[in-house]
This record gives structure tokens, C-alpha cells and sequence, in this order.
């Protein structure tokens, strides 16, 4: 795998989802890695919001538009664990820069979804 360039977040709000469960992060991986093998990335990591009760799921990739575009398929056409995610999910992008103090491992992610928020800060 070439160096990853950037790094993509999903933010799911539980309180948007039917069936919030942690192990929708590993469904969403094995479903992206099942549906497009020839995208390379990597899981970076979870968390949860400081503001919120949100999970941040952050992957790793030097493809970040193909990335975006089989995640995007995946929250707005699948079901996982019984739930719909396109409602609770925001999906942020940015260069990827892995040195970053606590707290601020967010601070530059712009939201590429929803639709209507594309550019604004991801919420943390």
C-alpha cells in the first residue's frame, strides 16, 4: 500500500440510528472491503466525540475520492445491524497528518457529506 495522503472520518450519531451498536465499525469495513477490494485504506482508529455521544470511525487512504464514493454507497443503499446510517452519518475529509495533539485529531476535517454541509468543520 502506498503512504496514506489522507485520512476520512465517519461521525454516526447514535440517536439517528434504529439499532445503535459498536460493531457497526467493523461491518462498514468488512462491507467496503467485501464490495471494493482495489480501493486501499486502512481503519485509523475510533473514538468518540469530546461534545457528543457520536463514534468517529477514521480510515486511512491515498484514494480519498474512491474511498468516499464506496462509503457513501454503503451508508445511503445498505442496511447494517438493522439500521439505515445515511441519517446519522457526516463524513469528513483531510490531508492525512498522524502526529496530531489530543483533541485536535479533527480540527481540520471539512464535511463532504451530508450534501448540504459539504465544507463545514466536522463536529467534535
Amino acid at each position: 500500500m502506498s503512504d496514506p495522503t489522507h485520512t476520512i472520518v465517519l461521525r454516526l450519531d447514535p440517536s439517528a440510528m434504529e439499532e445503535p451498536d459498536i460493531d457497526v465499525r467493523l461491518e462498514i469495513e468488512r462491507m467496503l472491503r467485501e464490495n471494493h477490494p482495489d480501493i486501499e485504506f486502512f481503519d485509523d482508529g475510533y473514538g468518540f466525540a469530546r461534545h457528543s455521544d457520536a463514534m468517529l470511525l477514521t480510515y486511512a487512504t491515498s484514494e480519498p475520492a474512491r474511498l468516499i464514493d464506496a462509503l457513501l454507497k454503503i451508508l445511503e443503499q445498505e442496511t447494517i445491524l438493522g439500521n439505515q446510517l445515511a441519517p446519522a452519518a457526516m463524513v469528513g475529509l483531510a490531508e492525512r497528518t498522524p502526529d496530531l495533539e489530543p483533541g485536535n485529531e479533527f480540527a481540520n476535517h471539512r464535511l463532504v457529506y451530508p450534501p448540504g454541509e459539504s465544507g463545514k468543520p466536522l463536529p467534535d
